[in-house]
């Protein structure tokens, strides 16, 4: 398991909350980060990151 590093982003562009999650692999931890983000009009959107690599930016304003 490796350790992942999800920083919450407000409208600013600020880290308003993170949350280290503990998955096998990047994909295990964007779908971790999706389950976490249960307010996405609170926040612009998330980052989740292992050590200093960015794995995955989610910007709440483009819906899927």
């Amino acid at each position: 398991m490796t350790l992942y590093h999800i920083y919450f982003i407000d409208h600013g562009g600020n880290i308003f909350a993170a949350h280290h999650v503990e998955n096998g692999d990047d994909k295990a931890a964007i779908e971790s980060a999706h389950r976490l983000n249960v307010l996405p009009n609170l926040g612009a959107g998330f980052e989740v990151w292992k050590d200093d690599r960015l794995v995955h930016r989610h910007d709440n304003r483009e819906r899927a």
